[in-house]
């Protein structure tokens, strides 16, 4: 990532893990995979020929909008990781950087 992105990071890691995984991973994520996968799997199922059945697609949106953002806070604290790590790796080699600029400078 960019300098601009890492700042975007650093502001966003102040915050805290915990509502990064809320904003982006339970709200962002889940609730947004959700809502597509309950509205648009009936559909889908109504294009291929199957009676809508209203019951069971509101059951399948209730499921969905449960498990979903419950998936979300994996997805989310995965990406945390996977983020901090980048950053930290990013943070050490500028550093190492700058130490041999010392070094030779």
């Amino acid at each position: 990532m960019k300098n601009k992105n890492w700042d975007k990071w650093e502001i966003t890691r102040a915050k805290g893990m915990w509502n990064y995984i809320l904003i982006y991973g339970v709200l962002a994520w889940g609730l947004m995979t959700g809502l597509l996968f309950g509205i648009s799997f009936p559909l889908y199922m109504m294009l291929c020929g199957s009676e809508l059945n209203l019951l069971r697609s509101a059951f399948l949106l209730t499921v969905s909008l449960i498990l979903f953002p419950i998936g979300g806070i994996v997805w989310g604290y995965c990406m945390w990781i996977f983020v901090e790590k980048a950053y930290w790796e990013n943070k050490a080699s500028e550093l190492a950087l700058e130490l041999d600029r010392s070094r030779n400078g």
